[in-house]
């Protein structure tokens, strides 16, 4: 089912208290942070930042965005306002900002794809020699009260999707790869070293970019994944094996959301054809946490 449509290359779906559903517009022709409505029928810009990728909502009602264009990490409001957060980090300037999420505590991950969009991407056109291509992926965490960045991981390919499951882990995925890792917590914004978690597909192009983006989690365990450019949601069980591929309209499903209210249904981001699809499944999802509100930041 289409819940909504007309959206310039939509990716990360939100859902905010009231059902309404944040997204993104990555295309730089639109570039925008946009509210749908819940009932999916009316679809308004709240900010434009240039090409923003990720997104993540706090209790001020203030949505904080991986930006790519300008490659920063941005706050914005819903009366339009923006404001760049940080462009670097210990380990040098972000490349291209992708994902983002809170955690229970309030801390804020973000993955970096590890390499300029516009060597990728010349001439409106991913280059041939894309999987041959050098990429230092990385996964940063964000202290929101005082900007305070940690460099967690470093060398992901292609790193892309952030989420957390059930028991506060962290998944992160590798497009190029078809990878998924997962990060066990150890406390505070710390976790273990990545340990794979398995591969959305057994057999990686070197012919066209495809692989998973973004992904959401259920109660239970599984993982979602959006696999862009092969147009399907893969569905791994707790132990990381493919039990489901749930086939997309578009080629370029870009991100997921678990519906709101403990909804049995994900609502996909399918950038071909512009569209946010819904697909009944048999759970609901874990909790998205939201960040801080901005007087506890300034407390």
């Amino acid at each position: 089912m289409i819940f909504a449509e007309g959206l310039a290359s939509p990716e990360t779906p939100v859902f905010m208290a009231d059902a309404s559903l944040l997204v993104v517009e990555t295309a730089v022709t639109r570039g925008t942070v946009t509210l749908i409505s819940a009932d999916g029928r009316v679809a308004r810009p709240i900010a434009h930042t240039g090409r923003p990728n990720g997104l993540a909502l706090a209790q001020d009602q203030r949505v904080w965005v991986a930006e790519s264009l300008k490659p920063s990490l941005v706050r914005a409001t819903f009366d339009g306002a923006t404001d760049v957060m940080a462009t670097e980090s210990s380990a040098g300037p972000f490349l291209f900002p992708n994902d983002l999420c809170f955690d229970s505590e309030g801390w804020l991950y973000m993955t970096d794809s590890g390499f300029i969009f516009e060597e990728l991407v010349q001439g409106g056109k991913v280059r041939d020699d894309f999987a041959t291509m050098k990429y230092d992926g990385k996964l940063y965490r964000f202290n929101i009260r005082t900007m305070e960045i940690a460099v967690l991981d470093t060398g992901l390919q292609f790193a892309n999707g952030v989420v957390l499951g059930p028991d506060g882990e962290l998944y992160v995925n590798e497009t190029l790869t078809g990878l998924v890792w997962r990060y066990q917590p150890r406390g505070n914004g710390a976790f273990s070293d990545r340990r794979r978690f398995g591969a959305v597909f057994n057999d990686p192009s070197t012919e066209r970019l495809s692989g998973p983006d973004g992904m959401a989690v259920a109660v239970d365990g599984s993982v979602y994944a959006a696999i862009w450019g092969r147009g399907e949601v893969t569905v791994q069980d707790s132990s990381g094996r493919v039990i489901d591929r749930i086939r997309t309209a578009g080629n370029r499903p870009s991100n997921i959301a678990f519906g709101p209210d403990s909804e049995k249904a994900i609502y996909v981001t399918e950038q071909e054809l512009g569209i946010v699809e819904r697909f009944d499944v048999p759970t609901s999802g874990c909790p998205v946490y939201v960040g801080p509100a901005l007087a506890s930041m300034q407390g």
